[in-house]
């Protein structure tokens, strides 16, 4: 999240990209797929919300990038709000879901391990 927060209020300029896919849009589907997994593997951690797991990780994840939207355009001139950038968000948090269930066994002995 700290990761985040720094790329979105950073003073580098806005990155001007294609409005689906480029190199923008891949680093939003990339953070926010892997908040999303590490969202996933706290909350089984703390073993809570057991049945909702998943669901709670990608709207906490989704929530957080439209938060860094809004902030982007509240308060930084310039930057803006931008409906790529939470669609990017989407697409990424659903990865990483997709990406959990597959790997899950292996992610949860690797997190445990370390």
């Amino acid at each position: 999240m700290i990761i985040i927060l720094y790329l979105s209020t950073g003073n580098a300029p806005q990155i001007p990209s294609p409005p689906l896919i480029g190199i923008d849009k891949l680093g939003h589907a990339f953070f926010y797929g892997i908040l999303t997994i590490l969202i996933i593997i706290r909350l089984k951690e703390a073993s809570i919300f057991k049945d909702h797991q998943l669901k709670i990780a990608f709207i906490g994840a989704v929530a957080y990038g439209f938060l860094m939207e809004w902030m982007q355009w509240a308060f930084f001139p310039h930057r803006y709000f931008e409906f790529s950038d939470i669609f990017a968000n989407i697409v990424g948090g659903l990865v990483g879901i997709v990406i959990y269930y597959f790997t899950q066994d292996k992610l949860n002995v690797w997190v445990h391990s370390n």
